[in-house]
């Protein structure tokens, strides 16, 4: 199952629900700032976020504000819109 449909995807390393934004394991060699993502579990939509911050291997992405009850979890799966 080594094939990527549509999106580069990644996954939740890290979430802050105070602050309302995940940490992924995609760097900037993936995305950049402005980006968004999806945040999926079991093939459904959790959640979307824009990228804030981009580092060699991870990101920091905020929850779009309609999607800020969202209950993202580490492990969940991330795609790149």
């Amino acid at each position: 199952s080594g094939s990527q449909p549509d999106g580069l995807r990644g996954r939740v390393v890290s979430d802050d629900t105070n602050w309302r934004f995940v940490v992924i394991n995609l760097g900037w060699d993936a995305v950049k700032i402005g980006d968004t993502v999806s945040i999926l579990r079991n093939g459904r939509v959790l959640a979307k976020a824009r990228i804030e911050r981009v580092q060699e291997g991870v990101a920091a992405a905020s929850l779009l504000p309609e999607w800020e009850d969202a209950s993202v979890q580490v492990n969940d799966q991330v795609r790149i819109l």
